[in-house]
């Protein structure tokens, strides 16, 4: 909303830690839970940010791995369960 409105050197200083922080952020591994949709919201908000396109098919390649591991048939992510049966033994 506010790139244009930034002079052209924060903006190279901002674009460089976005970049630093998507970089990072690849070196982390896959966890099987929603912690990792954060991951990718992260991947895809920089992208978006930057206008970098190997970084949008990055993002979007990451985010669809994660969905084929994270998410069952019938839409409850493993996560979720994982959490439901956490809550039935706390409360048994």
């Amino acid at each position: 909303m506010i790139r244009q409105q930034i002079d052209a050197y924060s903006r190279s200083f901002i674009d460089a830690w976005l970049t630093n922080r998507f970089n990072y952020f690849k070196t982390l591994s896959v966890r099987t839970n929603n912690w990792e949709t954060i991951k990718n919201l992260f991947f895809v908000d920089i992208a978006y940010i930057l206008g970098n396109q190997e970084m949008t098919n990055y993002a979007r390649n990451a985010f669809l791995q994660h969905h084929n591991i994270n998410y069952r048939a019938d839409g409850a992510s493993l996560d979720f369960w994982d959490e439901m049966l956490l809550l039935i033994m706390l409360m048994t």
